[in-house]
């Protein structure tokens, strides 16, 4: 498919019969045999209008305006637990997935990021293979954050060699590496770093290095597959100066050293509320030097420099403690152990006449915090309990829906064993196959459709706005301002983002293959718009009944490359130029 050009070359004068037609739909093809077959696989009835200008032809397909649910609404949970933790480390099993890339940057050479930079949760790289454990430089970086600089909303992808290098103080927001070449950040210039969300996977050897006097804190990070997940450097030249880093909340799984530190130059760790399975080593103390030499191992575990203690210790002073406390002072205590896997501390205050199913401010109990947080043992002892399986938030659903929205399988295993019921609905995300579909895990769809087939899962998850289902918002209308909402299925889901595989499988499980949003809009409406020609074809292989358009008159500029050029703007997104809307409801542009 050739790459359209000269965006704003090209224009149609549309005429729209409501409020909704707002957008245009054009594709862009080869050649004008082509476009014409697709046309005809495409309408059931047409009225087509062409203009001619040195021997080119075009045409424009005028829809309502198409738009589908963001990532943002999965940013939307908010659980509420508030306790201060002691430091802690505590072995949890845990998955997680890397958001949806909605797009993809390469670069010619670093890029220096000073202020501000919101990567719009894209995928950037250099466009070159990795080079294994190559020490590489700051030319070699994806980013290059200047001091005081932001990075966020950022995916690294794996064709790079250093991903993202901070010359300072600097901030690291929600960044993902999809796969580490030879580390996935390093520090470079002294300051103050922080790190704040995101995660990375694959790293043959470490994900963050500090080579600067800088003082980091990693909070809320996730790490599978690793060497190391922080480093200070063992043998840097400027070696010498006191490095501290602080690890909270952090989720790791499949690594050999969680942290380590040169505690001969000072190098302190402090680490709470932390969750790592199949790390071989917490936090190792090494004998660094700056003359290059392989640093001596010196310890391992807690220590006056590495500062944390194993699993969760239910103290005599907490208990007495919890024994004072009543009614919801109790009940939100439980939640608040829930979300934190305190397990022994939940069973006593289970065992003390606590309300199991009590409900914080978002209509959440101390399951949907245990789910949500990754701590299966305290999912299983709160089931064992009484938990109900099936609580459900308006906003945020069971607690099924939050085991798929973080890729839990060992967890969503333990609630579909236990009858947890996969047609449940919340106005935030639908179905919990909504939630497996938008992530594009084939996994989890697989068993949510396997485990519910008598249940007819397909048929029960194209839903309705009656019944409190998934909102899809709208763009913002240009000329009403005003804000749509559609219901719509798991087939629109995954044909909107391009998912053919999982196609499908929602079709071999039954999926009506014909069914429309409240606007009217099948599953090949949105895979046209957003060119997704695979899942297209696969649905109309299928038998996919095509949905009417109109085509109406439209002018041409000539393509440079002499072929048949058209553009495409996405529905509900602003034109080229501005609509002005007469009273006999015609639109020109």
């Amino acid at each position: 498919m050739p790459r359209r050009k000269n965006f704003d070359r090209f224009h149609c004068s549309t005429e729209t019969s409501s409020a909704t037609d707002s957008g245009l739909l054009t594709i862009a093809l080869p050649n004008f045999n082509d476009t014409m077959r697709l046309l005809g696989i495409l309408t059931t009835e047409t009225q087509i209008h062409f203009s001619r200008s040195n021997n080119q032809k075009t045409f424009c397909i005028v829809v309502p305006s198409l738009i589908f649910m963001t990532s943002a609404i999965l940013g939307a949970l908010a659980l509420g637990a508030s306790a201060i933790p002691a430091p802690e480390i505590v072995e949890r099993s845990f998955s997680f997935n890397i958001p949806a890339s909605k797009g993809s940057v390469t670069y010619k050479s670093a890029q220096k990021v000073s202020g501000t930079f919101d990567g719009g949760m894209k995928t950037y790289g250099r466009g070159v293979s990795c080079t294994g454990q190559a020490e590489g430089g700051d030319a070699d970086a994806v980013f290059l954050v200047q001091n005081g600089g932001t990075l966020k909303n950022v995916i690294i992808g794996k064709d790079q060699i250093e991903g993202v290098h901070c010359l300072g103080s600097c901030t690291i927001e929600n960044v993902w590496w999809t796969d580490v070449c030879e580390d996935a950040l390093s520090f470079k210039g002294a300051g103050t770093a922080v790190v704040k969300g995101g995660g990375a996977r694959g790293a043959a050897d470490k994900i963050i290095q500090n080579n600067a006097a800088s003082s980091v804190t990693i909070d809320g990070f996730s790490a599978s597959d690793f060497g190391k997940l922080y480093r200070s450097c063992g043998n840097c030249k400027g070696n010498g100066a006191k490095r501290a880093v602080t690890i909270k909340n952090v989720k790791a799984s499949g690594g050999k050293v969680l942290i380590g530190i040169n505690s001969n130059y000072g190098d302190t760790a402090t680490i709470s509320n932390t969750c790592a399975t199949g790390v071989e080593s917490i936090c190792d103390e090494y004998q660094g030097n700056n003359n290059g030499a392989e640093p001596k191992k010196l310890s391992s575990g807690p220590s006056n420099a590495c500062k944390y203690s194993k699993n969760y210790q239910y103290s005599l002073r907490t208990r007495e403690s919890d024994d004072t406390l009543r009614g919801d002072q109790r009940n939100a205590t439980l939640i608040r152990a829930a979300a934190e896997g305190q397990t022994p501390r939940v069973q006593y205050l289970i065992r003390r006449g606590v309300d199991v199913d009590h409900t914080d401010q978002h209509g959440l109990t101390a399951l949907h915090h245990a789910v949500y947080c990754g701590f299966d043992d305290t999912v299983a002892l709160l089931i064992d309990e009484g938990a109900d399986v099936n609580a459900r938030s308006f906003q945020c659903g069971t607690p099924l829906h939050l085991a798929v929205l973080n890729g839990r399988m060992s967890t969503l295993n333990v609630l579909r064993d236990n009858r947890a019921d996969a047609s449940a609905k919340c106005r935030l995300f639908g179905t919990a196959l909504h939630l497996a579909c938008h992530a594009g895990d084939l996994e989890l769809c697989h068993v949510l459709l396997e485990r519910n087939r008598e249940a007819q899962l397909a048929q029960l998850a194209e839903v309705s706005l009656a019944t409190g289902a998934l909102r899809c918002n709208l763009n913002e209308l240009n000329e009403l301002e005003v804000q749509v909402t559609i219901a719509c299925s798991p087939l629109h889901i995954v044909a909107k983002l391009g998912h053919l595989s999982l196609a499908k499988m929602l079709l071999a499980s039954g999926a009506n293959i014909n069914a429309v949003d409240e606007a009217g809009y099948s599953a090949t409406m949105y895979a046209l718009r957003d060119r997704h020609f695979d899942v297209m074809q696969e649905l109309l292989s299928q038998g996919a009944v095509p949905t009417r358009m109109r085509i109406l008159e439209s002018q041409i500029i000539p393509g440079d490359d002499g072929g048949l050029e058209t553009t495409m703007r996405p529905p509900g997104s602003a034109p080229d130029r501005p609509y002005a809307r007469t009273l006999s409801n015609r639109t020109t542009v």
